[in-house]
C-alpha cells in the first residue's frame, strides 16, 4: 500500500509529469488546494439582481449609510445596496468601448472611475447624487488611468490639446478630506499639483497601485516607485529593479507577500524590491499558450479572494474579451490550481452588504448527522473580503457562495500521470485505490486508474469508478506499466475533499 497524505501541493503543468513529487497534480481543474486538503472548488452565487447592462466594473463603497457596490457598464454607472439599485451614470452616457477598462474605487471619501476615453468621474456617495466630471480637472486632458494615492489623485499616460505622452504622470493638489482635489494647475506655485515624464518606462505606463508608502507605477517592462517627499518637487521618482512590468490594467492586486502582478509572459511578487516568479516551472507557460491574442491580454485582470488566500488570474482561453478560466495562485500554500469562469469580465474584493448562507440541509442527500459541514453555520462570513465577480451574461457573483456556478454544475477533475514510485524502470500493477474523501454522505466521486510503459506516452484509462461517501472504503481496478495514473472527478452534487489515499500497488520485474 502506497500512502500519500499530501496532496495539496498544486498542479504544475510545466514539467514533465514523471519529475513531480507526490502530492503534486498534472491537472486539476474546479478543484482548490485549501488548509492542506484538495477539495472541489466552491461556486459562484448570484449577488443583488441581475445587472441591466453588462458590468465591465465592479468594486465596494463604504459610506456612513452603509456598504455599497458600485458597477460600471459601457455606457452607465451603478449602485447597489443589496435592496436598491439606483443609475448614478453622469448627465450623459460614457462613450468607452470593452477595451477601454474602467480603473477606480473608493478614494477620500468619494468615488473616482475612469475609462481612458471620458473625463474622470466623481461620485460624493450619496445615492441621491450622480457621478460628475472631476471638479477642478483641466477641461483639455484626459488619462488613460487615475488612481487615488494619499491626499492625492494621480493619472497616467496623459492626452492634452489632443497630444498624448504616454509616459506622463500627473499629480493633484493635495485634496481635503472627503473633497475632490482643489486644482491640477501646474502654474499654481501655492499647490502641489505637478507632472514628470517617466523616460525610464519600457513602454507606455499601463497602471499603479499602492503598496505601502509608495505607488508602483508599470510600464509593460519596468516598474517605478513614487514616493511623496514634499517640497517643492513634491514626489520623487526611482525605478525599481527587474525589466518586468504589467501586462495590461487591472492585472495587479495587493496580497500579504506584496503586489501579485500578470506581466507580459509571467506572474511575479515583489514589494517594492526586486520580483520573483511565482508561477515559472510550474503553471507560466499553460497560462501564456492558451492567451491567443492582443484582445485577450487587454482583458486579463487579477483580484484577490482574501477569505481563502488566493489570487485569481483570469484570463480568456478563446481569444475574446471575456475571462474563461482562471489560474489560482494560494499565497498561503504557494501552490497553484485553475477553475472554469462563466465569462467573467471584472473583478472586486470587499464586504458584501447581507450575511450570505450556505445550503438548506433539505437540498442535501444523506443523513444531516453525517454532514462534514456546521449545522447553521455561514457559508461566508459577512465580516470577511471576499471576491465578487462580473459576468458577461451580465450578473454580479460572490466567490464560494454556491455548490454551482451561477446554477450551472460544476465538473472538477484532478488527475495524476508519470507516477514511477520512485521506479521508473520497474512495471506495476496497481489493482485498486483507498481515498480518504469527506463530504455529504451519498455523493459519488467518479475514480479511474491508468498506465503508461513510457514517460512520453499517454496512460491507457480503466473505466471509472464510483466512490460514495459514507460507504465505500476503496474502488477497484487494474492497471500495469511503468507509470501509473489516477484522476478523480465530479459533476454537480455538493463539495468534497480528499484528505489522503492509498494505491494497492503490486510492484513486478523490469518488463
Amino acid at each position: 500500500m502506497v500512502k500519500v497524505n499530501d496532496l495539496a501541493k498544486g498542479v504544475v503543468r510545466d514539467a514533465m509529469p514523471e519529475e513531480l513529487p507526490d502530492g503534486a497534480w498534472s491537472r486539476l481543474m474546479n478543484v482548490s488546494n485549501r488548509d492542506g486538503f484538495l477539495l472541489r472548488s466552491p461556486g459562484m452565487g448570484q449577488l443583488f439582481a441581475a445587472p441591466s447592462v453588462t458590468p465591465y466594473f465592479v468594486a465596494p463603497f463604504r459610506t456612513a449609510a452603509g456598504l455599497l457596490w458600485v458597477h460600471a457598464g459601457l455606457a452607465k454607472a451603478f449602485v447597489d445596496n443589496a435592496s436598491t439599485r439606483t443609475d448614478i451614470t453622469r448627465t450623459s452616457d460614457y462613450t468607452g468601448a470593452p477595451s477601454d477598462r474602467w480603473v477606480g474605487g473608493a478614494w477620500n471619501g468619494g468615488f473616482v472611475l475612469n475609462n481612458g476615453r471620458d473625463k474622470p468621474q466623481w461620485w460624493d456617495g450619496d445615492v441621491a447624487n450622480k457621478f460628475v466630471d472631476l471638479p477642478n480637472w483641466t477641461a483639455t486632458k484626459i488619462a488613460k488611468v487615475v488612481r487615488g494615492f494619499r491626499r492625492f489623485l494621480v493619472a497616467l499616460d496623459v492626452t492634452s490639446d489632443g497630444t498624448r505622452y504616454p509616459f506622463r504622470v500627473l499629480w493633484s493638489a493635495l485634496a481635503d478630506p472627503g473633497s475632490p482635489p482643489p486644482s491640477w494647475d501646474l502654474s499654481d506655485a501655492t499647490r502641489e499639483a505637478g507632472e514628470v515624464d517617466i523616460v525610464e518606462a519600457a513602454g507606455p505606463l499601463v497602471d499603479a497601485l499602492p503598496l505601502g508608502e509608495q505607488l508602483i507605477i508599470y510600464s509593460p517592462g519596468s516598474m517605478h516607485a513614487m514616493r511623496e517627499i514634499g517640497g517643492p518637487l513634491v514626489m520623487s521618482f526611482t525605478t525599481l529593479p527587474g525589466r518586468v512590468g504589467m501586462l495590461a490594467r487591472n492585472c495587479a492586486v495587493d496580497t500579504p507577500l506584496g503586489h501579485v502582478v500578470l506581466t507580459n509572459g509571467d506572474v511575479i511578487v515583489h514589494q517594492g524590491g526586486a520580483p520573483r516568479s511565482i508561477a515559472a516551472g510550474r503553471v507560466r507557460g499553460a497560462i501564456f499558450d492558451e492567451l491567443e491574442n492582443s484582445v485577450a491580454e487587454q482583458a486579463c485582470f487579477v483580484a484577490a479572494n482574501p477569505a481563502a488566500n488566493e489570487v485569481w488570474v483570469c484570463y480568456p482561453t478563446d481569444g475574446s474579451g471575456t475571462c474563461r478560466r482562471a489560474a489560482v495562485w494560494n499565497w498561503a500554500a504557494d501552490t497553484w490550481s485553475f477553475r472554469d469562469l462563466p465569462r467573467v469580465t471584472a473583478g472586486g474584493t470587499g464586504q458584501t452588504p447581507l450575511p450570505q448562507s450556505g445550503p438548506q440541509w433539505s437540498t442535501i442527500p444523506g443523513d444531516w448527522t453525517a454532514q462534514a459541514m456546521p449545522w447553521g453555520g455561514k457559508a461566508i462570513a459577512p465580516n470577511d473580503q471576499h471576491l465578487v465577480l462580473a459576468h458577461a451574461a451580465p450578473a454580479l457573483s460572490l466567490a464560494d457562495a454556491s455548490l454551482q456556478d451561477l446554477g450551472a454544475d460544476i465538473t472538477a477533475t484532478a488527475e495524476r500521470i508519470g507516477m514511477h514510485l520512485g521506479q521508473p524502470d520497474r512495471m506495476k500493477l496497481c489493482r485498486g485505490v483507498w481515498p480518504r474523501i469527506d463530504g455529504p454522505h451519498g455523493e459519488q466521486v467518479q475514480i479511474q486508474i491508468g498506465a503508461a510503459m513510457r514517460p512520453d506516452q499517454a496512460p491507457t484509462w480503466q473505466s471509472p469508478r464510483p466512490y460514495t461517501i459514507g460507504s465505500s472504503e476503496k474502488v477497484d481496478g487494474f492497471a500495469q506499466g511503468r507509470y501509473l495514473a489516477l484522476r478523480l472527478s465530479s459533476t454537480g452534487g455538493g463539495g468534497w475533499r480528499l484528505r489522503g489515499l492509498e494505491l494497492d500497488v503490486v510492484p513486478a520485474g523490469r518488463f
